[in-house]
C-alpha cells in the first residue's frame, strides 16, 4: 500500500518551524478578517433591524449557539485529536462521526422547534427557520476538524470565519437597499443559507485530500470512542459558560446599564488572545501528533517558540488596551462608554494573563488529559459564580471583571500545574 502522508510532510524542503510560521499567519489573517466583518455585519444588522427584531434576532442566535454544543457531542475536537498524525483514518473517521452526530443533531433541532412553541410569533419563526443549523455546523465542523488533523488550517476555517458571514452580509445588505428595511426571519433565513456553505466547501476540501486508497469502515469503532468524545462536548459547554457567565450574571443582578459597559469593554478585551487563540489552532494536531510519537523533546522546543513569539506580539497590544482605555472607548463608542475603563483594564490584565500561561488546555485535551481539564474547568466555573455573587451586587460592573480576573488566574495556575505534572512540559514562554 502507498505510504500516506499529511500536509505537514506536503513540502520536505520546507523547514518545520517555516511550515508552521505560515499556517499561523494565514490563519490570523482569516481571524482578523472575521473580526472586521462581525463588527460591520453588526452595525448593519442592528440598523437594518431596529433594535426589537435585532435583539430577537441576537437572541434565537444565542441560543442556537449553546444548543450547538451538545448537537456535536464533542466530536470535533475528538477527531482533531484522533486523526492527527493518521490521515489514513480520516475517511474512517468521518463516517463514525456523521452517524453519531445525527441523533443528537435533529433532538436538538426538535428542541428549537419547541421553543419556537413558546415564543411569540416573530420569534416563533426564527426559531423554526434556524433549527437545521445546529447540525449544520456539526457536520461542517467534523469536517473542519478533520483539516485541521492534516495541517491544513487557514483552509479549514476560511469558510466558516469569511465566506459564510460574507454571504449572509451581502444578501442583508442588498435586502436593506432594495426595501430599506430588513425582516428578522429574512435575516436568520440568509444565516440559515450561510451556514451551508462552509459544510459544503470543508467537504469539497476532506474529499481532495483525504487519502483515496483507505475504506470507510464505520462500524470498526469502539462505542466508548463516543464516551470520550462526549468529555470535549462538556469542555466546550464549561469554555462557552465561563466566556458568558460573567456578563449573564451581570445582567441578572445588577442594572442594564452595567451590562452595557462591561459588554462593550468584554468585547475590547476579547482582542487580546486573539493571536494565542489562532495558534492553538496551528499546534493542536501537531501536538496531538508529537505526543503519539513520544517526541517531547521537539514538543517542548515547538512550544517554547510559539509561545514567546505570542507573548512577544500580544504585549503592545495588551499595553495599549490598558493605558489607553479611556481614549479608545470614547473615540469608538462615545463619552457615555468612557466611564468603563477600569473594567477594560482589569479584562485586559485578565486576558494577559491567559496569553502567558501559554496553551494549557490544548495541551491537556490532544496529549489525552481531557479529564483533568474538565475537572480545573468545573472548579473555575463554581469560583466564577461564588465570586460574581459576592462582588457584582457591591461593585457592578468592576466587581464582574474582578471576579473574571481572580478566577482566570486561579484556573491558570491549576492548568499549568496539571501540565507539568501530566506531560512535563513548560509551557509558557519563560519554560516555566
Amino acid at each position: 500500500m502507498m505510504e500516506v502522508k499529511s500536509a505537514w510532510a506536503a513540502q520536505p524542503n520546507i523547514p518545520d518551524r517555516l511550515e508552521l510560521g505560515r499556517s499561523g499567519v494565514a490563519a490570523l489573517a482569516i481571524r482578523l478578517g472575521s473580526v472586521a466583518l462581525a463588527f460591520l455585519a453588526s452595525l448593519i444588522y442592528a440598523r437594518a433591524l431596529g433594535t426589537n427584531d435585532f435583539g430577537r434576532y441576537a437572541h434565537v442566535t444565542a441560543v442556537v449557539t449553546v444548543l450547538s454544543i451538545p448537537a456535536a457531542l464533542g466530536l470535533p475536537q475528538y477527531l482533531l485529536k484522533q486523526a492527527a498524525g493518521h490521515p489514513e483514518r480520516i475517511a474512517q473517521l468521518r463516517s463514525w462521526a456523521d452517524r453519531r452526530s445525527l441523533p443528537a443533531g435533529l433532538a436538538v433541532s426538535a428542541l428549537m422547534c419547541a421553543l419556537a412553541a413558546v415564543s411569540d410569533e416573530t420569534t416563533r419563526w426564527l426559531f423554526v427557520i434556524a433549527a437545521p443549523i445546529p447540525l449544520l455546523t456539526t457536520r461542517g465542523s467534523i469536517r473542519r476538524a478533520l483539516l485541521q488533523s492534516l495541517g491544513l488550517i487557514a483552509k479549514s476555517q476560511f469558510s466558516l470565519l469569511l465566506v459564510a458571514p460574507a454571504a449572509a452580509l451581502l444578501v442583508t445588505s442588498s435586502l436593506w437597499v432594495t426595501q430599506g428595511h430588513v425582516e428578522a426571519w429574512q435575516l436568520m433565513l440568509a444565516t440559515l443559507a450561510a451556514s451551508l456553505l462552509p459544510t459544503a466547501i470543508n467537504n469539497r476540501q476532506l474529499l481532495r485530500y483525504t487519502p483515496t486508497n483507505t475504506e470507510s469502515r464505520p462500524g470498526t469503532l469502539p462505542a466508548s470512542t463516543l464516551a470520550a468524545s462526549i468529555r470535549f462536548m462538556w469542555l466546550g459547554g464549561m469554555y462557552l459558560l465561563i466566556s458568558r457567565l460573567d456578563l449573564i450574571m451581570l445582567g441578572t443582578l445588577s442594572d442594564p446599564a452595567s451590562a452595557g459597559m462591561y459588554a462593550v469593554a468584554t468585547r475590547a478585551a476579547d482582542l487580546v488572545p486573539l493571536i494565542l487563540i489562532t495558534v492553538n489552532a496551528v499546534l493542536a494536531p501537531r501536538i496531538a501528533e508529537l505526543h503519539r510519537k513520544g517526541c517531547h523533546s521537539q514538543l517542548q522546543n515547538l512550544i517554547t517558540r510559539s509561545m514567546r513569539l505570542v507573548t512577544i506580539t500580544t504585549f503592545p497590544l495588551a499595553v495599549g488596551l490598558f493605558i489607553f482605555s479611556e481614549v479608545l472607548l470614547r473615540f469608538f463608542y462615545g463619552d457615555t462608554y468612557a466611564a468603563a475603563s477600569p473594567v477594560l483594564r482589569l479584562l485586559t490584565l485578565a486576558q494577559f494573563i491567559l496569553v502567558l500561561g501559554g496553551p494549557l488546555g490544548t495541551l491537556l485535551e490532544m496529549t489525552g488529559h481531557e479529564r483533568a481539564s474538565l475537572r480545573i474547568m468545573v472548579w473555575i466555573v463554581a469560583l466564577n459564580v461564588v465570586l460574581n455573587s459576592a462582588l457584582i451586587p457591591i461593585m457592578h460592573a468592576e466587581g464582574a471583571a474582578i471576579s473574571t480576573c481572580l478566577s482566570l488566574i486561579v484556573g491558570r495556575i491549576l492548568l499549568w500545574r496539571a501540565v507539568r505534572r501530566t506531560t512535563l512540559i513548560r509551557p509558557t514562554a519563560f519554560r516555566l
